[in-house]
């Protein structure tokens, strides 16, 4: 109980010095380059209660990143390494457990539209969201060349499924381009700079995905959620 309430005391402290919500934080993130971190927690851990406990209070947002897992899978070939275990473990479940456990938190689940993994479709988040009101999602829209699964465009356009989705919950996503900026006086290669040299053709592809929305929807997408949600000015 000392753990618990000394977490929540410094994440509301971390409130009230002026941050706006919580995150990226992770539950399941698979290495998926040299130098790029696996870590696993699963989302309904005490202390991610915790935080939405605080979270819940404060009206504020936790980002989570979660590549989703509907049961233990074997990882794809493409991310077999020492980084990552040969079995991943199943995440969907403690997500439920998570939603659940305070339907006052906000929870923004991260990178729709970049599922590595094959199961971060829109009908699994439709169907998240028809149960669990507190679900939010942002979008990373990626061109038509990354080999990633359920992208938001294919050949140019949004894919039916997304269309669909986007419209039946246009006011529980935002965009968010997990975009890496750093220094030019920073040299090497680690993965952040990678990531960032994808900038430009990913703010490309963002545009290009929103000029194809209804407006109302893309204003609300681009813009509007996100100030609702969190609490911008």
């Amino acid at each position: 109980m000392d753990v618990k309430r000394t977490f929540a005391d410094q994440a509301e402290q971390t409130i009230r010095d002026g941050a706006i919500g919580f995150g990226e934080i992770a539950s399941l993130h698979i290495s998926a380059a040299p130098g790029h971190p696996y870590e696993f927690v699963p989302a309904d851990h005490p202390l991610v209660r915790v935080l939405a406990d605080v979270a819940a209070k404060f009206n504020v947002p936790i980002d989570l990143h979660m590549d989703p897992a509907d049961g233990e899978i074997p990882i794809p070939p493409r991310f077999e390494d020492e980084n990552n275990p040969s079995i991943l473990p199943s995440t969907i479940s403690s997500l439920r457990r998570l939603l659940k456990h305070n339907p006052d938190a906000k929870i923004v689940w991260a990178h729709g539209g970049f599922d590595l993994l094959g199961s971060m479709s829109p009908a699994i988040i439709g169907k998240l969201m028809d149960e669990y009101l507190n679900l939010y999602v942002s979008l990373r829209v990626v061109g038509g060349r990354a080999p990633v699964h359920n992208k938001l465009l294919a050949f140019g356009d949004i894919v039916p499924e997304w269309i669909d989705l986007l419209n039946r919950h246009s006011d529980r996503f935002v965009i968010g381009s997990d975009s890496f900026f750093v220094s030019p006086n920073l040299k090497g290669s680690g993965p952040g700079i990678r990531f960032a040299q994808r900038n430009v053709p990913k703010l490309r592809a963002t545009s290009h995905f929103l000029s194809l929305l209804p407006p109302s929807v893309a204003r609300k997408i681009a813009r509007d959620n996100a100030v609702r949600v969190y609490g911008l000015k």
